[in-house]
């Protein structure tokens, strides 16, 4: 089944001491929620000093498919 890209709003935790800290996903009204472990220099890199970011992505193989940010949504 063809799965078309979405908005998705990734936010990182505040804290952790985790290896792979976990990524919250979700796209408007959350009718799509992951939870994505992530390596903490991947991370660093992809939100630079941000908190939260938005990225077009679709879900392939169970995988979330980056494919690039998207400016700030208000919500």
């Amino acid at each position: 089944m063809f799965q078309k890209h979405k908005i998705w709003k990734l936010q990182r935790p505040l804290v952790s001491n985790e290896e792979f800290p976990t990524v919250m996903a979700y796209t408007e009204g959350r009718e799509n929620v992951a939870m994505l472990p992530m390596p903490e220099e991947i991370m660093d890199d992809l939100f630079g000093d941000e908190l939260k970011i938005y990225v077009k992505a679709k879900v392939v193989n169970g995988v979330l498919k980056m494919k690039h940010l998207v400016e700030e949504q208000d919500w």
